[in-house]
């Protein structure tokens, strides 16, 4: 039976350039479900944000924020409904009732707001705290976060936030950073079995027959700092963040190809052809971004 006991520290070897600090907490609630259910989440979210999916392309999705493409993602391709909810009358109450159902509660916050945060009163940042209990007696709540340690691999640890903080920081990413609402994952819902290899190969299906046929995303870039004349910091640091998405996307495949009851050579074809993918990508379009912002600097 399924408790918020069974929440646990993850152990990935991913950066915040690479799983940010929405899609992390996310993932961390799905790991405690199954714990397939986090790399199959990375797959997918990680190709709408690294090539040109019809579906999510054609819509948009791959521009929306970051919790607004998650739970159509997991949604449509994994089954599984992160909610969000805005109209409630008792923040606390709301929350409580969630968590004495054994479901995970993400909130929304401002780090401008939170006094040990790096980016207090400096710069307003989007963040989410994973609630996984709450302590009725000192008004705390039980979260998984690492803004709390300052170190250069952010590693997500068991930490108490008072009540009022939650809800001052929680406020603030509602009037300042738009976030929709409280999220949360309904228990009695998520399966807790899968079926890991019909789900990989849908991957790969969208992967080689769903993609347009130019599928490159960072070309997008490219050609509009081509046209604008201008490539401002926020769409250098999309261009290369593709890389990194890129880099989760075909380690987790290669992951579960490891798995997979295949023939030897077929898993090294296709780990051999997966790191020519990336690293001719990276290697071209950074060469193609170099040429375009030297381009740039000299018609100024």
């Amino acid at each position: 039976m399924y408790t918020l006991k069974n929440i646990a520290i993850l152990d990935d070897p991913y950066g915040l350039e690479q799983v940010n600090c929405l899609e992390k907490p996310v993932g961390i609630a799905l790991n405690s479900y199954n714990k397939s259910y986090y790399s199959l989440f990375l797959i997918f979210h990680k190709m709408v944000q690294s090539y040109k999916v019809n579906y999510y392309y054609q819509k948009n999705i791959h521009k929306w924020l970051t919790m607004q493409r998650i739970p159509v993602v997991l949604e449509r391709e994994l089954g599984l409904k992160l909610k969000c909810d805005s109209d409630y009358d008792d923040f606390s109450e709301f929350i409580n009732q969630h968590l004495a159902k054994n479901n995970p509660v993400l909130v929304p916050a401002n780090l401008k707001e939170l006094y040990y945060s790096a980016y207090y009163r400096t710069s307003d940042w989007m963040h989410i705290y994973l609630l996984i209990a709450y302590n009725a007696k000192t008004d705390l709540y039980s979260t998984f976060d690492y803004t709390q340690v300052y170190q250069d691999f952010s590693n997500y640890y068991k930490f108490p936030m008072p009540t009022d903080t939650l809800n001052r920081i929680y406020n603030s990413s509602r009037e300042v950073l738009n976030a929709d609402g409280i999220y949360h994952f309904e228990s009695n819902e998520i399966p807790e079995n899968l079926d890991e290899n019909q789900l990989v190969k849908k991957c790969l299906y969208m992967l080689c027959f769903e993609r347009l046929d130019e599928p490159f995303l960072e070309k997008d870039i490219l050609l509009e700092a081509i046209e604008t004349k201008e490539l401002p910091q926020n769409a250098t640091r999309k261009f290369f963040n593709i890389f990194h998405y890129k880099e989760v996307l075909f380690r987790e495949l290669n992951n579960f190809f490891e798995g997979f009851a295949i023939d030897e050579a077929i898993k090294e074809e296709f780990k051999k052809i997966s790191n020519v993918a990336w690293c001719n990508s990276k290697s071209c379009s950074s060469n193609y971004l170099s040429a375009i912002q030297k381009e740039l600097r000299q018609s100024k």
